[in-house]
């Protein structure tokens, strides 16, 4: 798989960045900042990257970093409906001059919603270089249920990505 690749990249004591005096990680505050260490984890402007939940917050500052950096063949940015998924792609592309980043919808609550936007997705593209398991919520739901019969945070940050990461690598 060569998502693991890029898994064993993360392992690393806070690479690319520095540590402060109390040994944390020093993450650059901007997505341009980020972008610099962009260049050093991936190693190929031809690699195809998939980030979830990059329609907002931390996950559209890394779609920015990642897009702004070119070090993607295409970007495919995800979030919860089309709408939302193509106005961020957009978006990005319009701030970064990148002509290849894609939206696509993606709810993650859902495993048939998963199951469906993998085959989707494998029939674009044949190998996945960067896969970014970003998308996530917390009591947003008010104690419902899933179609599946599981608590939503549970089930979009835990169960939605694994099952999409055993999918796609």
């Amino acid at each position: 798989c060569v998502c693991s690749q890029v898994l064993d990249t993360f392992h690393k004591p806070c690479a690319p960045f520095a540590r402060d005096e109390s040994g944390r990680c020093e993450v650059p505050p901007t997505p341009g900042a980020f972008a610099m260490g962009v260049a050093d984890i991936y190693p190929s402007p031809e690699t195809v990257c998939l980030i979830t939940g990059g329609t907002g917050g931390i996950g559209n500052a890394t779609a920015y970093g990642l897009a702004q950096s070119r070090r993607c063949r295409t970007l495919y940015v995800t979030g919860r409906s089309a709408a939302s998924s193509a106005a961020a792609a957009s978006a990005l592309s319009k701030q970064t001059g990148h002509a290849h980043v894609v939206g696509m919808p993606l709810d993650l609550s859902h495993l048939s919603a998963v199951r469906k936007f993998a085959q989707s997705f494998v029939a674009r593209e044949k190998v996945l270089g960067v896969l970014i398991l970003n998308a996530g919520t917390f009591g947003r739901e008010g104690g419902s249920i899933t179609k599946d019969g599981f608590e939503p945070t549970f089930a979009i940050t835990h169960l939605g990505h694994f099952l999409l990461f055993q999918l796609l690598c």
